[in-house]
């Protein structure tokens, strides 16, 4: 049997695929979160109210000016390309040193790396990058929800979608304007 083979599709197939799902999993985390929510009540109301907490924090805040926020997620993509490219060297650097077996240090120097430990580290570089990804990610959700008019409109509809779901909650008094 061709286990470099086999490696090399599995390889090829989770490059292809990790960008699309990391898209999938980030559009429905929301979804999965305030689902599992709902399946016991007492979950649902905690939910609610920590929804409401961090509501009612992000009103007493500032908010990000239009500009101010899109000059924030653009260095936020740039990191995040950034991320992506170091992660892209590593695996270059992985494929090569299972290749060859040697890896080079300057012009002159070639050291032999044991390819257990060249691949061990490897992995642990590829789950500091994935702790790195996931930090930022939750500090881009963080920041827009905190500070951003829009953010806080997303909570607003968090909160009264899961109000909908619960079935012991009043409803919210119409409000007069």
């Amino acid at each position: 049997m061709h286990f470099d083979k086999i490696s090399l599709y599995i390889g090829v197939a989770a490059l292809i695929l990790a960008v699309p799902l990391a898209i999938i999993a980030n559009l429905l985390t929301p979804r999965v979160r305030d689902w599992y929510s709902t399946t016991s009540q007492r979950r649902l109301r905690n939910r609610i109210a920590a929804l409401g907490k961090r509501l009612e924090d992000s009103e007493c805040g500032w908010t990000f000016t239009p500009a101010e926020w899109e000059t924030y997620l653009s260095s936020f993509v740039d990191h995040q390309t950034l991320n992506i490219g170091l992660v892209l060297v590593l695996l270059w650097l992985g494929s090569h040193n299972s290749f060859s077996g040697v890896v080079s240090f300057g012009p002159s120097t070639s050291w032999r790396l044991d390819y257990r430990l060249t691949q061990v580290c490897i992995l642990l570089l590829w789950l500091l990058f994935g702790l790195l990804f996931w930090v930022s990610l939750n500090r881009y959700e963080n920041l827009r929800d905190m500070h951003t008019i829009g953010g806080r409109e997303s909570l607003r509809d968090r909160i009264r979608d899961l109000k909908k779901a619960d079935k012991t909650s009043q409803p919210d008094p119409p409000t007069t304007s």
